[in-house]
């Protein structure tokens, strides 16, 4: 379990990381993190964002303001498979540009 489930988080880690192009706040390892984590994303309406994913592709997450950054929680668990991940990616790269700032909208013409 913990090690399909680490593997599934490394994965969303991996792949949120490259699309935003903001780098995880903490190492890659299993003393980090387990099947559950927490990525920035660039300037966003939290509530539009969270609304978006629920209402357009039925994906439900967490995200919240700490310490300054926004991050989005991922929580991995054995139902999952790699194209869950690749859904969400693929619906954070429609929705973070309307959902964003102008500083979010930069990222998504990289």
């Amino acid at each position: 379990f913990r090690a399909r489930t680490h593997a599934l988080a490394r994965y969303v880690r991996e792949r949120i990381t490259e699309l935003t192009g903001l780098e995880a706040w903490f190492p890659d390892t299993t003393d980090w993190y387990g099947s559950l984590v927490a990525l920035p994303l660039p300037p966003i309406d939290e509530k539009a964002l969270l609304d978006a994913l629920w209402n357009e592709y039925a994906i439900q997450s967490y995200v919240k303001t700490w310490n300054g950054l926004q991050l989005i929680r991922i929580s991995c668990q054995l139902y999952n498979e790699a194209d869950d991940i690749d859904r969400l990616v693929s619906a954070l790269g429609e929705l973070l540009p309307a959902c964003g700032t102008q500083a979010g909208r930069r990222f998504h013409s990289m």
